[in-house]
């Protein structure tokens, strides 16, 4: 028989290795996936592409012949970010898009339509996305909801149009792939002006792995992502400058970019970082009145402090 503390421990640590495992095999797993054999991949689609995570994704993508889109609000940004791209890959096709992901869903389908319908795109990296740190009361509601246009709207749009895109015009056995950027904090209501963006990035996890679902039906692998800290201007563009200069395990986001890579067509869902990780297995165990309690705890105001300094 089995002993009441060997039962406990076993309900304990399966769904930490289960957890776990995936993380660690993806991040040190050496070879990174060919997914232009897998998916007999052409052109991918890349959204917030500019720079960070979605840089590095164009970036490991050139380097396996895949002619790449890239797709941001700014046209400067991005023909900054293609020059760089072209020096390392000299022979690489890249295809500058500015489009405004922030705008109404209908308008980003149109968009997408007029843009993309004549090309053969097999992978799509659903990347984009922004934080700003306002008080839901004091901020103009034109901007958020702007912000939540482009964190939850545009992902399902883009989806929309490419599955239906896909399910007509795809034959035999081609595969497709859609890539969700989420983040851990999903997991966790942390209360530092950040209701808009966590719940946003709720709904982009729930919302790829129930569409993954049913899309494996159709030959189209979905997974999504959620990234811990990463080496990018988010925190700086989102306002948390103190948080950024305390995180000394932030990631370069050529390592995300390789999991995500590699994950594809093996896993509905990466917790991509130890961190997150840490916080999906506190958020499962502890639940949500105990979450909302201990973040009342949080320093809420870490980020402001740091503004009144630089105005003093």
């Amino acid at each position: 028989m089995f002993s009441f503390l060997s039962i406990l421990l076993f309900l304990i640590l399966v769904p930490i290795l289960i957890k776990i495992v995936p993380t660690f095999y993806l991040r040190y797993k050496r070879k990174v996936t060919n997914v232009r054999e897998k998916y007999n991949c052409e052109y991918a689609l890349v959204t917030g592409a500019s720079t960070g995570v979605g840089f590095a994704v164009c970036d490991l993508l050139a380097s396996q012949g895949i002619k790449v889109i890239l797709v941001s609000r700014s046209e400067e940004r991005l023909e900054i970010a293609k020059k760089k791209l072209l020096e390392k890959h000299p022979n690489g096709s890249f295809i500058v898009k500015p489009i405004d992901l922030g705008q109404d869903g209908s308008v980003v389908s149109e968009t997408l339509e007029r843009e993309f319908g004549d090309y053969n795109i097999s992978m799509v990296f659903n990347n984009a996305g922004y934080n700003v740190p306002w008080r839901l009361e004091e901020v103009e509601w034109s901007k958020a909801q702007t912000m939540l246009n482009c964190n939850v709207v545009a992902y399902a749009a883009v989806s929309h149009w490419f599955l239906n895109k896909w399910k007509t015009q795809r034959k035999g056995n081609e595969r497709a792939a859609v890539v969700f950027t989420s983040s851990g904090a999903s997991y966790l209501p942390t209360g530092l002006y950040t209701e808009l963006y966590s719940s946003a990035k709720s709904f982009v996890s729930m919302f790829a792995q129930s569409f993954g679902i049913r899309a494996r039906k159709f030959g189209i692998d979905i997974i999504d992502i959620q990234t811990g800290p990463v080496k990018s201007e988010f925190l700086k563009r989102a306002g948390f400058e103190s948080l950024k200069e305390s995180m000394s395990s932030a990631q370069d986001p050529s390592i995300v970019a390789k999991m995500m890579l590699n994950g594809i067509g093996k896993f509905y869902s990466i917790d991509q970082h130890w961190s997150v990780c840490i916080m999906q297995l506190v958020s499962q165990y502890l639940g949500a009145n105990a979450l909302c309690l201990l973040s009342r705890f949080m320093p809420q105001d870490l980020h402001r402090k740091k503004d009144k300094q630089k105005e003093n």
